[in-house]
């Protein structure tokens, strides 16, 4: 069970990874600023009905957009753990088992924390890691 968890604490990482690399919280972050526009848009007095109808329909445009972006890089992101998922009974790895089992849970955990601790001891000695 062990190597099945590797193969997921691996996974788990190039996920991370990605969300960091394509800053996965700024796109919903943008799209939180777009939603607070609209909501400024049409608390505004003295504007006409047909303004600020036709800047929510422009504002609605964009959110939408933004909103179909972040989904896709949240696809994309999530798309290693469910390679893994496919692919490990396939290779005879019991990837899937391993989501169950809670000594696998419990070493991806204590793998994560060791990871998260080992960056911050690094960081805070003003090295950059790679």
């Amino acid at each position: 069970m062990i190597p099945a968890a590797l193969v997921l604490f691996a996974a788990l990482l190039a996920s991370v990874h990605l969300a960091r690399r394509w800053m996965l919280l700024r796109h919903f972050g943008d799209l939180a600023a777009i939603g607070r526009r609209s909501a400024r848009t049409l608390a505004r007095s003295g504007v006409s009905d047909w303004s600020k109808e036709r800047a929510t329909r422009i504002l609605a445009i964009r959110m939408m957009g933004k909103s179909l972006a972040a989904g896709g890089l949240l696809l994309m992101i999530a798309l290693p753990i469910a390679a893994v998922l496919a692919i490990g009974p396939v290779a005879g790895i019991p990837t899937q088992d391993a989501l169950f089992d809670p000594t696998a849970r419990l070493s991806i955990l204590a793998a994560g924390i060791a990871l998260a601790f080992l960056r911050s001891r690094v960081r805070r000695f003003g090295l950059r890691p790679a």
